[in-house]
C-alpha cells in the first residue's frame, strides 16, 4: 500500500512538457515568437511593427532631423543621397515580381505598378527606414545600404543594418555600418535620448530564417546561411563592439553621456 502511494505521488509531481513550457516566463515565450516562422510569430511581429509605426509617426518632426546628420556622415562623391522615411508595413518594398533561376538570373521579372518609381529591395524590420543610394549609370540612384530602427521610450533601437549583395562600397565608405550607428549616437545627443541600442545578430528573425533561393542544394543552402549569418554578425555585433557598446540579452547598448533627465 505504501509503494502504491509513492507511485501515485510521483505521478502527481511529474509535469508534462506542455506544462513546463507554459511555466516559462512570458518574456522568453515572446522572444521565441519573434524569431519563429509561425503564424503566431508573424502576427506578433506585424502588431509590434504597427505599434512602433504609430509611436514613430507621433514623433515625425523629431525623426526628420535625423536625415541631415546621416547626409553629413555619408558625404562622399559616390553617394547620391540618403533618405529617412516612415514605413507602415513590414517586409519587402520591391515593386518587382521575380522568379529566380540558377546563376543569379531570373526566369521572369515583372514590374508591378510600372508607372511608379522602383523602391528599395529591403525587407524592413522597423518603421523608421534609412536608405543610402549611389549614383546610377543611367542617372537614377540605386539603393545600396539600408538601416531600420524604432523609438521605444527615450531609447533609439536599431534592428537592421544590411546591404545589397554584389555591390561593394568604395574604400572610403566600407565602414558604412559604423557611420549609420554613429549618426544615431549623434542624433541621441542632439535630441536628448537616453541611449542607443543595436540588436544582437542572433536576436533577429532574418538570422534564424534567412531568405535563401529555393533551387539551391542542401549543401549550398547551408553555405548561404553561414554567409548571411556572418554578414549580420559583422554589421551588428562587430560594429557594436568597435563603438564600445555594452552587451545585453538581445541588444548592445550605448548610454548618452549628455542625457538630461526631464
Amino acid at each position: 500500500m505504501l509503494d502504491s502511494f509513492r507511485k501515485h505521488s510521483v505521478r502527481r509531481r511529474t509535469l508534462s512538457p506542455s506544462l513546463v513550457q507554459s511555466r516559462h516566463p512570458p518574456l522568453v515565450q515572446i522572444r521565441k515568437l519573434r524569431i519563429e516562422n509561425s503564424l503566431q510569430g508573424k502576427i506578433l511581429r506585424r502588431w509590434t511593427f504597427l505599434y512602433r509605426f504609430m509611436v514613430a509617426r507621433a514623433r515625425s518632426d523629431t525623426i526628420r532631423r535625423l536625415e541631415p546628420l546621416l547626409e553629413h556622415f555619408f558625404e562622399h562623391e559616390w553617394v547620391a543621397g540618403v533618405s529617412v522615411r516612415l514605413r507602415f508595413f513590414p517586409g519587402a518594398e520591391d515593386r518587382e515580381l521575380r522568379i529566380p533561376w540558377p546563376g543569379n538570373k531570373f526566369l521572369l521579372r515583372l514590374r508591378l505598378l510600372p508607372w511608379r518609381e522602383q523602391e528599395c529591395p529591403a525587407r524592413w524590420g522597423a518603421p523608421i527606414t534609412v536608405t543610402v543610394s549611389k549614383k546610377g549609370q543611367e542617372g537614377a540612384p540605386k539603393t545600396v545600404r539600408f538601416m531600420s530602427l524604432f523609438i521605444g521610450g527615450d531609447v533609439i533601437h536599431i534592428v537592421q543594418l544590411q546591404g545589397v549583395s554584389l555591390i561593394e562600397m568604395p574604400k572610403g565608405l566600407r565602414d558604412w555600418a559604423e557611420r549609420c550607428v554613429r549618426a544615431c549616437m549623434e542624433f541621441a545627443r542632439q535630441e536628448n535620448f537616453r541611449a542607443v541600442r543595436l540588436a544582437r545578430s542572433d536576436s533577429l528573425y532574418s538570422y534564424h530564417n534567412p531568405l535563401i533561393r529555393w533551387y539551391l542544394s542542401q549543401a549550398e543552402r547551408t553555405q548561404a546561411m553561414k554567409q548571411i549569418r556572418a554578414r549580420l554578425e559583422k554589421h551588428h555585433d562587430e560594429t557594436a563592439r568597435t563603438l564600445g557598446f555594452t552587451p545585453e540579452i538581445d541588444w548592445f547598448r550605448w548610454e548618452n553621456p549628455d542625457f538630461r533627465p526631464y
